[in-house]
């Protein structure tokens, strides 16, 4: 199961989507709602934001715009310069086979929803996308865009339309799969058993015009040096998720967990946001993350529950779950209940 995000990425896609939309960086604050995140964060060139928050503008994206085929739209907005130190050093690689490996390392400094599982089958390399997150609505989006940029990977380093490669989708064709014949100048299907991206294994080791290993060694470094950067924000993160959890009986405030790092709340809320992370996001995902597991594995009554939580009155605990969950508290126990039930029967038959 798809565990909760916890990734975080550069702003710079944000400014893509914003883009895709036809919106100037001041003009955002609908696509930003609900994210913590002001109009002026998407100028900062070095800003992240957390998984959550960029989900969020995900969302926010494809309900202003109407639009199915965003995703598609902005895929085709992004080059690969929009991936940084990982997009420099996967385009000045020797071959394919090089720039695949480099990506699959050093994937998630940039995209943390996914890995790449890379595969050979009967003269095929194929590559995998595999989910690591629980992405909600913004599953398609996701899809298309990296799915797109792997076809520019291909066609800048190997040149455009090259024969012996084609796209295959982990989903049925979506309302919108006409788009597709336009997005996608190589063959594709729906329906396939995962999303990848399949290539015919001679293609591997052809030199890509666009190679520098200079380059290549320059950007790399960079994207090894993000790895442990990151390394370092997750322990951080880690460290107050748990201080968050140990406080949550007693109100939680963000006083008392910068307390428990011998820090002032201004420089907790700092930290936080240079890695693109609010304070009150964190707290509901780990109330969030507490509330589904005492539900699902304990039969302790909702008002203790919601006192555990730090929730001075019941009801706000309940308009929580709601939020999260689309249902009650009591609702989503009975229907996690319901449906270890429904398994162990189908197990024992």
């Amino acid at each position: 199961m798809p565990r909760p995000v916890s990734a975080s990425m550069p702003i710079s896609y944000a400014r893509v989507i914003a883009r895709g939309l036809g919106l100037a960086d001041h003009d955002c604050a609908q696509l930003l709602q609900g994210t913590g995140l002001e109009p002026c964060d998407l100028a900062a060139p070095d800003r992240a934001v957390s998984g959550a928050q960029q989900l969020q503008i995900i969302a926010n994206a494809l309900r202003l715009s109407g639009d199915a085929a965003l995703g598609l739209r902005v895929g085709a907005l992004a080059p690969l310069s929009t991936h940084g130190a990982l997009g420099h050093a996967a385009v000045s690689c020797g071959n394919l086979a090089t720039a695949l490996d480099l990506v699959q390392r050093y994937m998630r400094t940039r995209v943390g929803f996914y890995r790449l599982d890379v595969r050979r089958r009967g003269g095929e390399v194929w590559v995998d996308l595999r989910e690591s997150h629980d992405l909600g609505v913004a599953r398609l989006f996701l899809h298309e865009v990296l799915m797109l940029t792997l076809q520019a990977l291909v066609d800048v380093g190997l040149g455009p339309r090259v024969a012996g490669v084609r796209v295959e989708f982990g989903y049925p064709a979506p309302s919108h799969a006409g788009a597709y014949e336009h997005a996608f100048h190589v063959p594709h299907r729906f329906g396939a058993r995962a999303t990848r991206l399949c290539i015919d294994e001679a293609l591997l080791q052809r030199h890509f015009v666009t190679a520098d290993r200079r380059s290549r060694e320059t950007a790399e470094a960079q994207c090894a040096g993000e790895l442990v950067t990151q390394g370092q924000a997750t322990s951080f993160m880690d460290s107050v998720r748990s201080a968050i959890a140990d406080r949550l009986t007693q109100g939680c405030t963000i006083e008392l967990v910068a307390a428990d790092f011998g820090i002032s709340s201004r420089t907790l809320v700092r930290r936080l946001a240079e890695r693109g992370v609010h304070y009150r996001l964190v707290l509901e995902q780990v109330r969030k993350d507490i509330a589904q597991r005492r539900l699902e594995g304990s039969d302790i009554p909702i008002a203790e529950l919601a006192t555990q939580l730090g929730y001075k009155d019941p009801s706000n605990f309940g308009r929580a779950c709601r939020a999260w969950f689309g249902i009650s508290p009591s609702d989503f126990r009975q229907l996690h209940n319901a449906a270890e039930v429904a398994a162990e029967f189908q197990t024992a038959g």
